[in-house]
């Protein structure tokens, strides 16, 4: 056992993972709240098992813990087996891990999907590192607030694994293919048991277009934490055709740490494909520009399309598999279309429902619904994950290079729910996102949080379409955040995130979500949606982004962003000459922000595009913001 100022003991290693030892009628090894016990015959194949049970309506969360000694550097794979009987859960049953310091200081946390409802033997679990001073792991066994039923754990599982120093590399270029122009190579780098980041060092190495081969010393930057190489280089530069980028970390002594390596392609001329992503993180649609602004929904009726087609909307998210005839529908409306194909991978429940359980089976099966689709004009791109566990991110790099052998013209897109670990979805997509939905319990600051995050994942050169809240948790069941009732953003809030999505890097939009304000009950709760009221309200906040689209798709050069703090994110363009400033407030007290768009002389003001004009003022070439929370304003200066 290991002895720490902050816990009680920490286990050397994981122990009574069966439930099986007790000793005075305590699990040894667990901490237990009183309302869970160990049963014997409960557990799986009959064994002893741990068991939470309650007829009525549970008011707080119940948790079974256990501390593990850990080493830095390492990565944890944990789970465990759960059962549930006549279960009910918004929140669900599942297995959470958090990382300490010695001192007892929470370094990372980590909870992933559980189960909501009844379903025999399942495994829930998933993946955290042990950063620099990570000393304990806590595991947790957790039965959520709002569950009845009844909950069996048993088998729980921790596997320990040392981190690559270097675990993935990537391009600028889309789809890592290049001709000419600067193209910027990256990749994750990790601090090794008992290293420093101080002590490391980086190089790409390549051949270049004489055939040599060229190691190119790479920049390590500490981005929220994470270490990031980069290094740049002329796509003409390199060698023609396809070659491994490798990426090698080394100590102070030289001695190599890892490596990890990507395909390139340096190819004669642009690839000519009917959506891609330029260099700048524009969707570019047959050649033209396009900044995506829609909403998530299922399958819509004539209707429900002729509906939508009134709102500031160019393009949707469509839940459930798809047919050809749903994007014609879409197509006659002007409306671009992102299929949701992601969920049939092996192991899935989705999968299993449809009878698949091998890869190949899930191949065939993705490859005849991706031929399907893929030549129909208005695809606009594929949703490839939403919300994923750490545990399917090898199926998912499979998935997507199932994608990319079976559709060249088209981008696969992300989301993620989770900061932890987010730079490892960078793998799966050529495009990434969050839906940091923070109505109304969270800070708005959640936000530009999740939007650094992402700009820290992808070191800048990757895009993301965002994912603003448009919906009331109470919809889905859940009364409260944080101890604060929630309800539907107002319009305010919701025009608030979608500029402060796009003020921190987000080059695309999709609401979530119509089909919920288009159902006259939602989920079956009784709780009646006003569909009028709220579609008002979200086509006004979404407005001003169609506006501005002409804007927000131009790439004239503007003067340095300022480094600013996430919670007031900046962001430039410039258009036909004159310069637009955006600038958001996402934290809790009034900010200044200050941006110095000219070194010749003053600035002039030309007009406000948005926000209040009392929030901006000039002095000789800066402009000087003053929002309170919750504020944006975009401001045009003359040429």
């Amino acid at each position: 056992m290991v002895t720490l100022p902050f816990l009680f003991l920490a286990a050397a290693t994981l122990v009574n993972a069966g439930f099986e030892d007790v000793e005075n009628g305590k699990a040894v090894g667990w901490h237990l709240p009183g309302n869970m016990r160990i049963a014997r015959g409960a557990g799986h194949n009959g064994s002893a098992g741990l068991v939470w049970e309650s007829a009525g309506t549970s008011v707080s969360r119940s948790v079974a813990r256990q501390d593990v000694a850990i080493a830095s550097g390492m990565q944890y794979k944990f789970s465990a087996l759960v059962r549930t009987e006549r279960f009910s859960c918004g929140k669900g049953a599942k297995m959470c891990a958090y990382v300490f310091d010695a001192s007892g200081k929470k370094l990372v946390e980590t909870y992933p999907k559980g189960v909501r409802n009844s379903t025999d033997w399942v495994r829930v679990g998933g993946i955290v590192d042990a950063p620099a001073g990570a000393a304990v792991l806590r595991l947790t066994l957790d039965v959520l607030p709002g569950a009845s039923g009844k909950v069996v754990f048993d088998d729980v599982l921790m596997e320990q694994q040392k981190l690559n120093a270097a675990t993935h590399a990537f391009s600028s270029s889309y789809r890592d293919e290049g001709c000419e122009a600067e193209v910027t190579f990256s990749g994750f780098v990790n601090v090794p048991p008992g290293g420093a980041e101080g002590d490391l060092s980086a190089f790409f190495v390549y051949r270049d277009a004489t055939g040599k081969v060229c190691r190119s010393r790479a920049a390590i930057a500490n981005r929220k934490g994470d270490l990031y190489a980069s290094a740049g280089v002329r796509a003409e530069s390199l060698a023609a055709g396809t070659q491994q980028i490798r990426l090698e970390v080394e100590d102070k002594s030289g001695n190599s740490l890892g490596s990890t390596s990507f395909s390139f392609v340096r190819a004669p001329e642009p690839s000519m494909r009917r959506v891609s992503i330029d260099r700048h993180g524009r969707c570019i649609v047959n050649g033209k520009p396009f900044f995506p602004i829609g909403m998530y929904s299922h399958r819509m009726s004539e209707e429900d399309a002729a509906v939508y087609a009134t709102g500031p909307f160019n393009s949707v998210v469509v839940y459930g598999l798809s047919e050809r005839a749903d994007l014609d529908l879409l197509a006659k409306h002007g409306i671009m279309y992102v299929p949701t194909l992601k969920n049939e991978i092996p192991g899935r429940l989705f999968a299993l429902k449809r009878g698949i359980k091998t890869q190949a089976e899930s191949d065939t099966f993705f490859r005849a619904e991706i031929a399907k689709l893929k030549d129909a004009p208005n695809l606009l791109a594929w949703y490839v994950c939403d919300e994923a566990p750490l545990t399917e991110l090898d199926a998912r790099k499979h998935l997507y290079a199932l994608y990319r052998a079976c559709d060249g013209d088209h981008p696969c897109w992300a989301v993620m729910d989770k900061q932890h670990r987010i730079r490892d979805w960078v793998a799966i997509c050529d495009v990434m996102g969050a839906d940091p939905y923070p109505v109304a319990g969270r800070p708005m600051s959640r936000v530009s949080a999740f939007c650094a995050s992402l700009r820290a994942a992808t070191c800048g050169v990757r895009p993301f379409w965002n994912v603003p809240q448009n919906f009331d948790w109470q919809w889905y069941g859940r009364k409260e955040t944080n101890g604060t009732p929630n309800r539907m953003p107002t319009t305010e809030e919701m025009a608030f995130m979608n500029w402060c999505h796009i003020a921190a890097g987000a080059n695309g939009l999709f609401g979530y979500t119509y089909s919920a304000i288009r159902q006259e009950e939602s989920k079956g709760r009784g709780k009646r949606v006003d569909f009028p009221e709220h579609w008002k309200s979200i086509c006004n906040a979404y407005a001003d982004v169609k506006r501005l689209a002409p804007v927000l798709l131009s790439v004239e050069e503007t003067p340095p962003v300022p480094d600013v703090p996430d919670e007031t994110p900046v962001r430039m363009w410039r258009k036909d000459g004159a310069l637009y400033v955006l600038a958001c407030n996402a934290g809790n007290s009034l900010a200044t922000v200050e941006v110095r768009v000219r070194t010749d002389g003053a600035v002039q003001i030309d007009g406000m595009e948005l926000g209040d004009s009392e929030f901006v003022s000039a002095n000789g070439g800066t402009l000087v913001f003053k929002l309170p929370p919750n504020a944006y304003s975009m401001i045009r200066c003359a040429r």
